[in-house]
């Protein structure tokens, strides 16, 4: 929130992998009440609640982008080991 107390999407670097060895697999932040098993239509209907255009569309560039997840990591430098790790962390199909 600015300081007129208008509120904007926080940037994309707020976005963080946030995993751990004895996770149980649920989310803090939950997408139309659910905290696992979200799907696309969840994702999907929680962006025609918020007026997002295309919502559908977009889903899909960002499944698009994070299967050339190997492509992004190795420009920017993160060690194989690393991007492997965070890669068994993506679920493409939803």
């Amino acid at each position: 929130m600015d300081s007129a107390g208008a509120w904007t999407l926080a940037p994309a670097f707020d976005h963080t992998l946030a995993t751990y060895p004895l996770s149980s697999g649920y989310r803090a932040a939950r997408v139309n009440g659910k905290a696992s098993s979200i799907q696309r239509k969840d994702l999907i209907k929680l962006g025609e609640e918020h007026d997002v255009k295309n919502p559908a569309d977009i889903i899909a560039r960002v499944v698009d982008s994070v299967a050339r997840w190997n492509e992004h990591a190795a420009a920017h430098g993160i060690s194989p080991e690393n991007a492997a790790f965070v890669q068994q962390q993506h679920r493409l199909r939803f």
